[in-house]
């Protein structure tokens, strides 16, 4: 295991909740991620961006993997691109 396979963080999914984060798929009985966010346009933006978190790192894992073979395919580039189009709009939703 190298150090980018490590996992420390609490597991994905993420979701959001009014003024937090949590783990999960329900609120009920889950441990915060984040707590506090204000309850604005641009608080509701990064709390999404937050809880993208644990999908953008496993779709970077997946571009590196792809692009670090001794050839790449256009196979490969578009798996890429669709990985990380499909990561940023749940990031930015």
């Amino acid at each position: 295991m190298t150090a980018t396979d490590k996992q420390t963080h609490t597991p994905g999914p993420w979701n959001v909740g009014t003024g937090w984060i949590y783990a999960g798929d329900t609120p009920k009985g889950t441990k915060p991620i984040c707590e506090g966010l204000p309850i604005t346009p641009e608080g509701d933006a990064n709390a999404q961006l937050i809880a993208a978190a644990p999908e953008l790192l496993e779709a970077c894992k997946g571009i590196l993997a792809a692009l670090s073979q001794n050839k790449t395919f256009l196979a490969d580039i578009e798996y890429c691109k669709t990985t990380a189009q499909a990561a940023i709009a749940n990031a930015t939703n």
